[in-house]
């Protein structure tokens, strides 16, 4: 953990604009050093490592230089100097693109006390919704505005640190934690003792996280698929299956083109396949399920009514028949058909209406159907979640359904109230942000009584797949201004 405070107080400061009477970066870890040295026994070997990130032991840092330059030239830079051009890459493994990258020491950085750096290397002014809640958040607002102008205490340097990856993780990102750390940081969180949950960030995987869910992967962003990147496109609502060979298939929306799939042998790293599985227009939000032949019926929204098609490859799909309308359903839109077979006979299906881009934000709700036999459906009286509802009166949209081993149903879904709304937030009395990605769960699948934040925010279009061996998938969407709409997995308890 110190090595990497060593490279942290460097990076702070460059973006200060250090004085001629500043310490140099060489001087900090002479400092350091010495310091170690005093507090235990230290191999000198153990101090230059962090001189050089190619050499760290760290598995998080390696396995993130890997990824950005590959297993060959990783290897390659253990022996020498990297480019400019790969010094700034280094930056990536160390806070993140949108943080301005924390360069390792001793590697293209403008000595202190050389002119002020530019306003993107100081924190406080990074415009990254992201890094200003959770420096609002670490600061308060009055100090978080403040810091705009003027150089943190040391101990408030220290506390900068938190917007930058979990406690423990060295400022990586990784959502490996110490919870012994995070709960001086964090004390009423929940996995502390706490009644409220907690949360902090993952720079390098673009959100929150609170303890009870992680993520683990970004797997779909542009330009993958042929959606272009920058330019706000959509890669939007996954669902996922699990082949008889083990690989998994990822069914997604792209904007643009219709349904589209990609194919993974761990359900992280996938590869687009080619073609359209169904155009646009003719498909909206897929969630494909096996049948018990051994075919694919994709269901998807088309208007204000559900269809289906029909593969035999998984690949190649036609047209089959419509399934319900809205109105059926007491709705007047409707989101992807999120459906589970249940353990003696029969099929329900879960459904909500339809949030639309610039559309009214919050007063959705959840609604639920049987069948025999996947095609004809029968409405089940009542609402599951939302306004309505006899326990849950939230907003609630975009449902997916997974069981638990006790044989009770886990409902996920996206909760995003509006202004004045009943909100979740406000239901057990907390100051912080519910907005994101819950969960509730129901012992027939049609009362649910309580909810679990899972602590993604802006997380919403989940599709959560139970693997052979019994692991849990959670894939989701979210999204970038800049970049555009991209696809998450995630683990939960």
């Amino acid at each position: 953990m110190k090595k990497f405070l060593v490279i942290f107080l460097c990076s702070l400061i460059n973006y200060c604009g250090g004085t001629e009477e500043a310490p140099s970066a060489s001087e900090i870890i002479n400092e350091t050093e010495e310091q170690e040295i005093q507090e235990q026994e230290t191999p000198e070997q153990e101090i230059e490592i962090s001189t050089n990130p190619f050499t760290d032991k760290d598995p998080n840092l390696a396995d993130c230089l890997k990824r950005v330059f590959g297993e060959e030239r990783y290897l390659e830079l253990q022996n020498e100097r990297p480019t400019p051009e790969e010094e700034q890459r280094i930056g990536e493994c160390f806070g993140g693109p949108e943080s301005g990258g924390q360069q390792p020491p001793g590697q293209g950085q403008q000595p202190p006390g050389q002119g002020q750096q530019p306003n993107n290397m100081n924190p406080f002014l990074d415009t990254d919704p992201m890094m200003v809640d959770c420096l609002k958040r670490v600061f308060g607002e009055e100090r978080y505005l403040e810091l705009q102008n003027e150089r943190p205490t040391p101990e408030e340097e220290q506390r900068i640190g938190e917007c930058f990856g979990a406690p423990g993780s060295g400022g990586l990102g990784s959502e490996t934690q110490n919870d012994d750390e995070f709960c001086k940081l964090d004390p009423d969180a929940p996995q502390c003792g706490g009644e409220y949950l907690g949360y902090r960030l993952d720079m390098k995987l673009r959100g929150y996280t609170s303890g009870v869910c992680s993520y683990t992967a970004i797997v779909l962003e542009p330009p993958r698929l042929g959606v272009e990147a920058n330019t706000g496109g959509v890669i939007a609502d996954p669902s996922a299956v699990e082949l008889p060979d083990g690989r998994i298939r990822l069914y997604i929306f792209a904007e643009g083109q219709g349904v589209r799939s990609a194919i993974s042998n761990d359900g992280i790293n996938f590869t687009d396949e080619p073609g359209i599985r169904v155009k646009e227009g003719d498909a909206g939000q897929p969630r494909v399920l096996l049948t018990e032949d051994g075919r694919y019926r994709l269901f998807t929204t088309r208007g204000k009514e559900i269809v289906s098609y029909l593969s035999d490859n998984g690949l190649d799909f036609s047209y089959e028949k419509k399934i319900i309308e809205a109105t059926q359903l007491g709705l007047t839109s409707l989101s992807s058909p999120a459906i589970i077979k249940l353990p003696n006979s029969g099929y329900r299906m879960y459904v909500s209406d339809l949030p639309t881009p610039g559309g009214d934000v919050g007063g959705y709700k959840i609604v639920s159907a049987y069948s025999d036999d996947m095609l004809n459906w029968t409405p089940d009286p009542g609402i599951r979640i939302g306004k309505g509802s006899e326990y849950l009166d939230y907003s609630a949209e975009h449902p997916s359904p997974v069981f638990n081993p006790d044989g009770s149903i886990r409902l996920y879904f996206g909760h995003f109230p509006d202004q004045g709304e009943n909100s979740l937030k406000a239901e057990i009395g907390m100051n912080k942000t519910l907005d994101g990605l819950h969960y509730s769960e129901s012992e027939d699948g049609l009362t649910f009584k309580e909810t679990v934040w899972t602590g993604f925010i802006f997380g919403n279009d989940p599709d959560v797949l139970t693997l052979s061996n019994g692991s849990k998938f959670v894939y989701f969407g979210d999204r970038d201004d800049t970049l555009g709409s991209y696809i998450k997995l995630g683990t939960c308890p």
